[in-house]
């Protein structure tokens, strides 16, 4: 992919590249999951997962969303948008927040950039906010073009261990299973070959910004 000269994200041939990419990374998550002599429990129609601030979104992968978006819901565009901003706003609400109160403690004020991030991330899901491409029935109405960071929540335990206020108990056995470094680090590439708002990589503040530039 990294080699063909395409005309943007939304053309023919990077779409269909991109589909069969999606289609070699659901055969490694399956073959790690069988390998492992593990059973995934996630099921259609649960909605948990959605609750996630997705983050690390590909610049191409949000094209193709918001694109998908138009064409297949173009009344709810707008609706769609401003959900998303409002997101966004409650997100920098929360990381304020957590940015006073750790800065209150010594034990708060020594956490790392990651660690702070993942403090944050896992704040925002306890907020149980639905994402605003959820249909009535839990399902995605964008499934097929999910991003990556979408496909990777899985869980090998009850779905009751989902809900956020259970997801940190101790028996809980949801993993992320993501790309290899390597694959990760060619997607990067593309990533940069077509990004239009640099820095916005949240799943939510990204559609936001491309649906309203529509």
């Amino acid at each position: 992919m990294l080699n063909r000269p395409y005309d943007g994200p939304l053309c023919r041939a990077f779409r269909g590249d991109l589909a069969r990419v999606l289609v070699w990374f659901e055969h490694y998550q399956n073959e790690v999951v069988s390998r492992a002599g593990l059973r995934l429990v996630c099921a259609k129609g649960c909605r948990y997962c959605c609750f996630h601030w997705p983050e690390d979104v590909y610049s191409f992968e949000g094209e193709i969303a918001a694109r998908t978006i138009v064409e297949q819901s173009p009344e709810r565009v707008n609706e769609i948008a401003a959900a998303f901003r409002d997101d966004e706003r409650e997100m920098e609400r929360l990381d304020e927040i957590m940015g006073r109160k750790l800065g209150e403690s010594t034990e708060g004020a020594q956490l790392s950039e990651e660690d702070r991030v993942e403090l944050l991330l896992a704040s925002y899901y306890r907020l149980e906010r639905p994402c605003a491409l959820l249909n009535p029935d839990g399902t995605c109405s964008i499934y097929s073009v999910r991003p990556l960071s979408c496909r990777i929540y899985l869980n090998f335990s009850d779905p009751f261990f989902c809900v956020p206020d259970h997801v940190d108990e101790s028996d809980v056995r949801t993993y992320l299973l993501d790309l290899e470094e390597e694959a990760s680090e060619l997607l990067d590439l593309l990533h940069e070959r077509f990004v239009r708002y640099k820095g916005i990589t949240g799943l939510r503040p990204l559609l936001a910004r491309l649906l309203e530039s529509r």
